[in-house]
């Protein structure tokens, strides 16, 4: 019901720019609301989908990212869960091309409130700022300790908390900082040194080079991998740039699939726009036939209909643009609210080309009616 006064409105606005055939074309839209309603409704729907589609992906990703950034403190993290890692790979690891800076951290095993060992790592407050890209799962500064959220809950700290950790008969008591990151136990180097004075070197933390692109991290991420995997058994290589390469991988897939499928049926709603054109010329065969005879041109009957198509089409995509984000958004709420603070991103431009592509393809539906009826002459129009 709403897609006839919206189609009739937005042909008075075009009828100031598009003259008198936009204005005729803006009738004949809302001439038979059944059919307007009918045609712009396959299209709508599917215009509504894809955007979602669009909207819910694009809004998962910048959760998801969102969800990273505070649980890794840099961009790639490479660990080892075995032997230790060699002074030099921290160098030929800032050699590869892409990567800005890096930053070796001891480990070492300590022991908690509970009386369990859990692997701890030091970091340089300097260096480790100078990598870090997360305020959340960032550097602790010297007397500070950075706890897993979990880990904290396990040993009943609270934020701003001391809790103590001792390693055989040594001991330091910190300040406890509680946040998401994936790491259990982080803190400053010469604290931990406290603990461990030969504490081996068991991390490395890479900042990349900012606005690569998804494809020039994925060549640098796959080198940092291959030469880590090189040079240590049991290595792991994390981080936000490795998780989120994962991710948008199979977003992009997941996506690419779905617009595909949608782009059919959109297809389809546009034949059924052409469809509804060549009946219009059909059962306007005389009318359009007595216009041309009064003077209407050639040019002016071709308008005129891509006029109508143009109002149909652009309206079902505006709606389906407005329809769709909302169920985008209600979407990824509904699947990831209780999950993560939801992060809503709406992607303008590629809904922008929704609209250009649904609209455009709505107007080249009518090319065919208007080539037919601006060839029939106004004489055999009238006289059938």
């Amino acid at each position: 019901r709403i897609i006839p006064p919206v189609v009739a409105l937005a042909g008075r606005a075009a009828a100031r720019f598009g003259g008198v055939p936009a204005s005729l074309a803006a009738g004949n839209a809302t001439r038979n609301p059944r059919r307007t309603a009918a045609t712009a409704t396959a299209l709508l729907i599917g215009v509504s989908l894809t955007t979602a589609m669009i909207v819910g992906a694009a809004s998962t990703k910048a959760t998801a990212e969102a969800e990273l950034r505070a649980s890794y403190p840099t961009d790639v993290i490479v660990t080892s869960h075995g032997e230790e890692i060699p002074e030099g790979l921290l160098d030929e690891l800032s050699g590869v091309g892409g990567v800005a800076t890096g930053v070796s951290l001891t480990s070492t095993e300590v022991t908690g409130p509970d009386g369990f060992a859990e692997r701890a790592f030091g970091v340089d407050p300097v260096a480790g700022g100078q990598t870090a890209r997360s305020g959340d799962a960032g550097v602790p500064d010297v007397g500070e300790v950075y706890l897993a959220a979990w880990l904290a809950e396990s040993w009943g700290i609270r934020q701003d908390a001391p809790v103590t950790l001792t390693k055989d008969d040594r001991s330091v008591t910190l300040t406890a900082q509680v946040s998401e990151t994936s790491t259990a136990i982080t803190m400053a180097a010469t604290d931990l040194s406290v603990l461990d004075a030969e504490a081996p070197v068991g991390q490395i933390w890479l900042r990349l080079v900012d606005d690569r692109g998804a494809e020039a991290e994925a060549v640098t991420l796959n080198e940092i991998t291959r030469l880590a995997g090189q040079t240590i058994l049991g290595v792991e290589v994390a981080g936000v740039t490795s998780v989120r390469q994962a991710l948008t991988s199979i977003l992009e897939t997941l996506l690419l699939i779905v617009t595909a499928l949608l782009g059919v049926a959109v297809l389809i709603a546009l034949i059924g726009v052409g469809n509804t054109l060549a009946l219009s010329v059909i059962e306007r065969r005389q009318e359009n036939g007595l216009m041309r005879a009064l003077g209407l041109t050639r040019g002016q009957l071709r308008g005129l209909l891509a006029w109508e198509a143009l109002l149909v089409a652009g309206v079902a995509a505006v709606l389906g643009v407005v329809i769709g984000a909302g169920y985008g958004l209600a979407g990824t709420s509904a699947i990831l609210g209780q999950a993560a603070a939801l992060v809503l991103d709406i992607p303008w431009l590629q809904i922008g080309a929704v609209v250009a592509v649904a609209t455009v393809a709505g107007v080249l539906a009518s090319v065919l009616p208007a080539r037919r009826a601006a060839r029939t002459s106004p004489v055999a129009a009238m006289a059938t």
